[in-house]
Parts: C-alpha cells; structure tokens; sequence
C-alpha cells in the first residue's frame, strides 16, 4: 500500500521514493563524514535528513568524482527563522549546520565553503580564511579568477539594502559552486 500511494503521488513530488533506510554509520562508511542530530528532531525528520543527506553526497560525488568529505560533520537542528541563512558552514571545526526543513537546498552551497576551507590550508597553509577570500586579499595566481567570477554578480542597484556578503569571493565561489553541481544534474 505504501509503495502504491508512493507511487501515486510521486508526480507530485521533488524528490524520489524514500524505499530504504540511510544510517549514520552508512554515511560514516561511503563518504567519512559524522552526522549528528539536535534532541528536537524528530524520528521522521531524521530519517528523511539522512536521506536527503545520502542522495545529495551522492550526486554530488557523481559530479566531483575525487569529493573527499573525510573528517566533514553535518550538524543537524533547527535554525532560527530569524536568521539571515538558511545553513551555515564552521570552518575550523569543519561543521556543516542544517536545518532539517531546508536541507535539501543548502547542501553544496555549504560544501562548496568547506572546499574552499580545504584548499585554504592546503595551497596556503593558513587556517584563517576560505582560499577565495585570502586568494583575492593578497593577489594570488586565484584572485584573477575570482575576481572574475565577482564582476560577472548582479549589480546591486540599492546599497542600503545590498546584501554586501552577497559579494564576497567565498560567498560567489560557493554560489557559482552550487549552480555548475546542479546544471550539471539538469543536463544528465
């Protein structure tokens, strides 16, 4: 009967069929990263996160086939409604936060952050900034092509309001980041 009703309403849906159960310690085994849940999140949000959680790793393994997330921890809680994001990224403790109700949207935006931590520490052995950010500050061989990708933002036609984070290099390098993984889905 589930799998009928499933089935009968998955026109209707944006995700596909959930037939199977995701675990912790299965993301634990395929990708290295810890998952770890608020008190507050439900037996059914946490069921549906991790599934949510598992097919977003895994398209985006199938784009970025050398995605190394060892040693990445996904933080799962509510994010108060007030905020000014809808997940955010942790970088030095390597912590992705989600909130389980827009999850789903928010997963390579914030990769896309710990990737550019990664390379930070890795091509400048500093632990202070995203690689984007310290790239552009101090005019390395990146800055030109972050730059580029900052003149290419929509203008900001009223200043008072701009969201001026909008136009920080890691915040474009993580919005161009997300638009190429999900093109490149739309294309398959």
């Amino acid at each position: 009967i589930a799998l009928d009703a499933a089935t009968a309403l998955r026109p209707f849906g944006q995700e596909p069929i959930l037939l199977t159960d995701a675990s912790v310690q299965d993301l634990s085994t395929r990708f290295g990263v810890r998952v770890q849940f608020d008190t507050d999140v439900t037996a059914m949000e946490r069921a549906h996160s991790l599934h949510v959680l598992t097919t977003a790793l895994t398209d985006l393994r199938s784009v970025i086939r050398s995605l190394d997330l060892t040693g990445l921890t996904f933080d799962i809680g509510r994010i108060d409604a007030r905020a000014a994001h809808l997940a955010f990224h942790e970088p030095r403790k390597r912590v992705i936060r989600l909130d389980p109700a827009t999850m789903a949207g928010t997963i390579a935006h914030e990769l896309a952050h710990d990737l550019d931590w990664q390379l930070a520490a890795r091509k400048y052995r500093t632990r202070s900034n995203y690689a984007t950010d310290y790239a552009t500050k101090n005019r390395r061989a990146l800055a030109h092509a972050v730059e580029g990708l900052v003149a290419t933002a929509a203008p900001m036609n009223e200043p008072a309001n701009a969201d001026v984070g909008a136009r920080r290099p890691a915040e474009m390098f993580a919005r161009r980041f997300e638009w190429y993984v999900a093109s490149t889905l739309a294309l398959r």
